[in-house]
């Protein structure tokens, strides 16, 4: 994610594609979030949940100015999702 702070917004949309959502901030900032990978739980018959595989990515890209100037991770899969 590094090689993208800089770039313009409209480069990082191209690449990943529209976020799943977008807040507006202060003086024109702009906050793209991001959601990759799933979570899947298995649930036995009386919905308990028997397994829980937790495959998701969460990414925060703060805009400024119409350029990236930050980015945040969540999630135990980042690493691989984001190589």
């Amino acid at each position: 994610m590094d090689m993208w702070i800089g770039r313009t917004e409209q480069e990082f949309v191209r690449t990943w594609g529209t976020p799943d959502r977008v807040e507006n901030g202060p003086n024109g900032s702009r906050t793209l979030f991001l959601h990759r990978g799933e979570r899947v739980q298995g649930l036995n018959v009386y919905g308990h949940v028997i397994s829980d595989v937790n495959n998701r990515c969460d990414i925060s890209i703060m805009i400024v100015d119409g350029y990236v100037r930050d980015y945040a991770t969540q999630g135990a899969t980042c690493g691989q999702q984001l190589r």
